[in-house]
Parts: C-alpha cells; structure tokens; sequence
C-alpha cells in the first residue's frame, strides 16, 4: 500500500467532518459549566437580581411521593445554580436587544425610543381600561379610607392618601404603537370620581401636575419602574405644600434649594434584573442640596430593616408618619427637612398599635397607583382587637422566656397569675397588660407609655421582642438567645468588631445571625451565601455582600469595601 492510498483513506469526508465539529462543540459544552466552577461566580447570589429568593435544594424523599416533588425541587434548585447561568441570561437578553429590543414580555414592555415599561400587576391592562374595579372592590377601598381618616380624626392625626403614578400614564407616547389611551375608565379614574367631596383635602392626585413636569424634564427612570430622583422631588414637594395647609408654619420645599447634575449610570434600571448592567444605563438626575441638611438620621428600623427614622435640629415641623412602597423610598428623605420628626415605615399595612403608639400629626399613605387593589384598603383603623382565650394564652406563651441583646442585656417575660406577663428587667419588674395580638402595654421608669410587641421571624428580621415608646426614635430589640455554634457558616464571625470607632456585635440566632450597633440597635441579618461560610448577605434596606477575612470582615457594597477588624 503506497503512501497516496493511505492518505486518501484517512482524508475526511464532508459528513464525517461535520460529525467532528458536532462532537467537539458537545465536549466543550460540556467542559465549558465546569469552568466557570473555576472562576468562582455566585449564580445563586445574582438571583437576587431579579428580586426573588434563589430555590433551596431540597430535603432528601423519603417516600415515592416525596420523590416526585423532589425531583421538581431539584430542577429549581438547578435552574438557579447552574455554572454560567448569569452569562447565558445576559447574552440572551443581550441578543433580544440587539436584535430590536425585545425583552422579556412576561414582566417588562419596550417601548418607543427602547423606554421599558413594567407589566406588574397587569398595569398595562389597568391603563388600557380592561382591568377596572369591581363595584365591591372600589365600595371597599373608600368605606376604608373614610373610616380610617375618622379613625385617625379621635386621635387628632391628620390623613393623607397620596398616589404616586405609574409611569405608562406619565408618558403614554413613549408606550408602543398599538397602546392607546383607556378604552374604559382606569382604576385610578374610578376611585377619584368614587371619594366623597369631603375627602379632597385628604387625596393627593399627582399626575397632572407630574405629566406637566414630564414634558419639561426627564423625571422617571427610562429604563426602570420609579420616578427618578427629580420626579420623586416634585412629588414630595406637592406633599409638602399639601400639609403646609394643615400645618401653616412648616419649613417648605424649594427647588431653588438644590442643584440637579445630571451622569450617566443604571439608577433603576432592568438591566439589573435581566443582568443587563453594563447594556441598560441611563441618564440619572442627581439633586444636591445648597444649604446644610437640617435633619439626621436616627435609625432605619421600626417595623423591618428598609424603614427611616430621622429627627430636625431645630424641632420645626409636624410629626410626620409614612407609610410607603417603594415609591416612598426617596420622597420621605426630601420631606425629612420638613418635619420635625419623621418615621417611614416600609410596608402599606395599616397597623393601629404601631401609630398609636407613635402619635404622629398627619399619618401618609403613599402607594403606586398600579398597587391600589392589593395595598392601601389593607390593614387597620378599626376598633382594639380583643384576643379570645385560647388564643392569648397562645400569645402568651410565645412571648414568655428569655431575650436578649448584646449591648442592652437579657429581659425575662414570665406569665402572671394575677395578670398577663411580667418583664423582668435591669429598670425592675414591669407588669404587662395585653392590647392586642401579640402586644403588651406596661409603664415603668423611663417607659411611660412602652409598649412590648412580638414579632415572627421574617426573611429581613429574627423573632424579636420590641420595646416600643412615643419618646424613643426607633424600637428597642432584643432576639431569642442562642449558643454560639461550633462548626458551620457562622462558628467563625459571631462576635464583636470595630470599624472607624464603630463597634458592631453578631449574635446568632436561629439558623441565622443578627447585627447590633453600639447604642443596641438592630442593624440586620446575616444568611450565608456559600457551604463554606466565607460570604454572607446582610438582609435589610441595604443588601451587600460580607466576606469572612483573617483578621475580621470585609463589606462589599456598591461605592466600595469597607473593613471591620474583630474584637477580642
């Protein structure tokens, strides 16, 4: 056999080399997933991105039942953890966009000029005048306005319901081509033509005065959901002058106050949730103020680790109460200088004991105008709840045994013969009588009028026990005490640490850990993020990643790293 006859053989053919390339693009897709284990991304991490919890792996089955279901627990479980997840999404989203801006249509609409619209709560539909209220529905909301703002009125607080617009009718000529105005009246049409006359002064419609805005200056994000900073100014502006009729002698909002530089950034964008970043920025107002703020921020808990308590210097202005989505967020730090004390609560729920106890002057509801029929009409304003007896003693039980606070000290709640519960403490023993689900009223020195609440495990806080008083900024928490753990995520970081002076304790707590401040106060919650336990996510209004090193821990958020050196 010639040399000729044995290359001819072993040349390939046109299928045989096709057959090649498919078996070389499997392997390597194949190899591919395993080196992005190598390069050390957190998939699960940036499933926080899109606003949602990673799957847990599942429990192991111990029936062919449980099997089934652990199968599908599994394929969650992967879907959210699989190497290269993030790239993969990115560069399909990527490809959409590049191909005509088609996005996912599930969850956001491209518009004209490639603005994003969210389609949360089918807004879209509301917009269009196909997802009205129902007669019972918008009878609900306005007896439960009206009662609440009667409700507030015994207790000589003011009431204010403000609706911050959705964008779609903010700017409707940048919506797509086949979006018209409502066929049918929008839901937001049928509440303010349903509110009685009498109700004006306690209803704050912001969209013609915001769509007059609109076609002046840029004041929603392009590429987001919210009112930009500059929209949420004119926004908490209209509030302001709205209680300045209440309230003649309180400071006001100015525009002239503040320069607004405008940069270049993601600002609320989706690109965050479509892990778009570096693809989905914009054009973001930035307001900086032109006079010393006259106001400091006193805590960011009341209720959950996303609230804001702030306190003026000069003590001018109204006590103010919010309580607020996420429309709220920067609107209350511009009406911070208006009031003399503000406390925003993160959450629309109306909770009796909570402003009661807080005895605010004019309490506001601020809710998205897409969220009217599953926020504001929820809650309270009605008479004390009475618990029954099997119930208390539930109540009571749960409240009863020991808490603690790394800086404040132990309490002790016992059950009382003679009456409710009893709270030891270092100030002496506290008689407690119950005024509610979970809620106990005492007076003690320097307590005049504290209040004891329980409150569940949440995935922001631990079960804790609140001491609550009119003359405190922020409640007072202690957490379920724990033995410190001898292995697992958190055997090496529970402790005390010192940053800039600062002194930070972790304490654990059930299956997690809690953070206190030098004065005692909750600041959050640690969850590990790896097996190993060298990162963790702080939960709360201020989400980033803490990295365990040799000599404390590293705190990794978006302006940059900040060290805390561990304490003996």
């Amino acid at each position: 056999m010639g040399a000729s006859d044995f290359n001819s053989r072993r040349s390939w053919t046109r299928p045989e080399f096709i057959d090649g390339v498919l078996v070389a693009v499997f392997a390597l897709t194949l190899l591919v997933p395993g080196l992005f284990w190598f390069r050390g991304k957190d998939e699960r991490a940036l499933v926080h991105q899109e606003n949602r919890e990673p799957a847990p792996f599942p429990r192991p089955p111990h029936s062919l039942e449980e099997l089934s279901r652990w199968t599908d627990g599994f394929e969650s479980w992967f879907n959210d953890s699989f190497p290269g997840r993030h790239l993969l999404i990115r560069n399909r989203n990527r490809l959409r966009w590049m191909m005509g801006g088609t996005l996912d249509a599930k969850v956001c609409l491209v518009g004209k000029e490639r603005w994003i619209f969210t389609r949360d709560n089918d807004v879209v539909e509301k917009h269009l005048g196909q997802r009205p209220f129902t007669s019972e529905r918008l009878r609900e909301i306005t007896t439960t306005l009206e009662r609440r703002r009667a409700w507030l009125k015994e207790r000589g607080i003011r009431y204010l319901v403000v609706v911050g617009p959705d964008k779609h009718g903010i700017y409707p000529g940048n919506m797509p081509s086949w979006f018209h105005e409502a066929r049918g009246a929008t839901p937001m049409d049928q509440l303010v033509a349903a509110l009685p006359d009498d109700f004006a002064d306690s209803f704050l419609d912001l969209r013609d005065l915001l769509r007059s805005e609109a076609s002046r200056e840029l004041i929603y994000y392009r590429l987001g959901t919210h009112w930009n900073d500059l929209g949420a100014f004119h926004a908490a502006r209209a509030i302001a002058d709205r209680l300045r009729t209440w309230f003649p002698d309180m400071p006001g909002l100015q525009l002239s106050d503040w320069r607004i530089r405008w940069e270049r950034g993601l600002g609320d964008s989706w690109g965050r949730q479509l892990h778009m970043e570096d693809d989905l920025t914009q054009r973001l107002p930035r307001l900086q103020s032109l006079r010393p703020k006259p106001w400091r921020e006193v805590s960011t808990w009341i209720k959950g680790a996303k609230d804001l308590v702030t306190r003026r210097a000069d003590g001018k202005g109204p006590r103010i109460m919010i309580l607020h989505d996420s429309f709220g967020e920067v609107p209350r730090v511009y009406l911070a200088g208006c009031a003399s004390s503000l406390t925003a609560v993160w959450n629309l729920y109306f909770e009796d004991r909570l402003i009661e106890t807080h005895q605010p002057d004019v309490l506001i509801h601020l809710v998205v105008e897409r969220n009217l029929d599953q926020g504001v009409f929820k809650g309270g304003g009605r008479a004390r709840v009475d618990l029954g007896g099997k119930a208390l003693a539930a109540a009571r039980r749960r409240a009863t045994g020991t808490w603690t606070n790394p800086v404040l000290g132990e309490m002790k709640v016992v059950d009382d013969p003679g009456g409710d519960l009893v709270l030891t403490s270092p100030q002496g023993r506290i008689p407690l009588v119950n005024r509610g689900p979970f809620n106990w009223a005492g007076k003690a020195p320097p307590f005049d009028a504290m209040r004891v609440e329980i409150t569940p495990a949440s995935a922001w806080s631990p079960e804790s026990l609140q001491v609550v008083d009119p003359r405190v900024p922020a409640p007072l928490v202690w957490v379920r005490p724990a033995e410190v753990p001898k292995t697992g995520p958190f055997a090496r970081i529970v402790g005390r640490y010192e940053r800039d002076g600062e002194i930070t304790t972790i304490v654990p707590v059930d299956r997690r850990a809690a953070i206190f401040g030098a004065s005692g106060e909750f600041l959050g919650l640690l969850s590990p993020l790896d097996e190993e336990g060298e990162t963790f996510q702080i939960e709360g209004r201020l989400r980033c990643r803490v990295v365990r090193t040799a000599d404390g821990l590293d705190l990794h958020l978006p302006a940059g790293r900040l060290h805390a050196k561990r304490l003996p």
